[in-house]
């Protein structure tokens, strides 16, 4: 299956499938990587008979009918428990997000093919962020589209899509094009959300700031209908 893309700056990008299994290597790899630099991402551990010769160790469970965290009077225990429980859901949340971002970088490194200036405006920015321009030619292009040539929407699209790439022939072209536009129609519902959200936000900067003035507050409909007229 042939997919092409247009990004919002009008640069058409030619799609290409990236494995599933390539795509899980990645994210074993930075497991691996958060675990050399001790971050709890493994299931904590509890030991039974600590002192004896037979004992053992368990990973601690935590399930709807009780958990091996709480220990019957011994509090300081539980109490570590908890930490070590907490700390490794923590590490857990955020080696998901990181995952994801390494799957999303592979993704477009090996995902994506187009043609990009080899120098220009692109490089110039990079170079004053402190980022080092690839010399290889797979790198290099991975660079001009991660940090110059996507938008937001342009990056959330092309992951959504390249996703269901990975599928293969699994998937039709009529399921392609049926997903895209629901895609679409589903980025359009998230920015409908923010913008909201930060209207919300400025309504509510507005009414504290007025408070801190001692104005009154408006009131009425929209586009000020209702709104008394307080000058007299």
């Amino acid at each position: 299956m042939i997919e092409t893309y247009t990004t919002e700056d009008g640069l058409v990008l030619k799609l290409k499938r990236v494995t599933q299994v390539l795509l899980n290597a990645v994210s074993e790899r930075v497991k691996q990587e958060w675990a050399k630099n001790n971050e709890p991402v493994e299931i904590p551990t509890f030991t039974v008979d600590e002192g004896k010769a037979d004992a053992q160790r368990f990973q601690h469970r935590v399930t709807e009918k009780g958990n091996t965290l709480d220990i019957k009077d011994d509090p300081k225990q539980t109490r570590i428990n908890r930490i070590m429980w907490d700390a490794h859901k923590d590490a857990l949340e955020r080696l998901a997000s990181a995952q994801q971002e390494a799957q999303a970088q592979a993704m477009f490194m090996f995902g994506i093919v187009c043609d990009f200036p080899e120098e220009g405006e692109w490089t110039a920015q990079l170079k004053f962020a402190g980022l080092e321009v690839p010399e290889d030619p797979i790198e290099k292009r991975f660079a001009y589209l991660w940090y110059y040539a996507l938008s937001v929407y342009d990056k959330k699209m092309l992951i959504s899509i390249l996703e269901v790439l990975s599928l293969g022939k699994m998937v039709k072209p009529e399921q392609m094009s049926l997903f895209r536009r629901r895609a679409a129609s589903a980025m359009d519902g998230i920015a409908e959300g923010i913008f909201d959200e930060a209207f919300d936000a400025l309504d509510e900067a507005a009414d504290s700031r007025r408070e801190l003035d001692g104005e009154p507050e408006l009131s009425g409909g929209e586009d000020g209908e209702g709104v008394e007229d307080t000058v007299g």
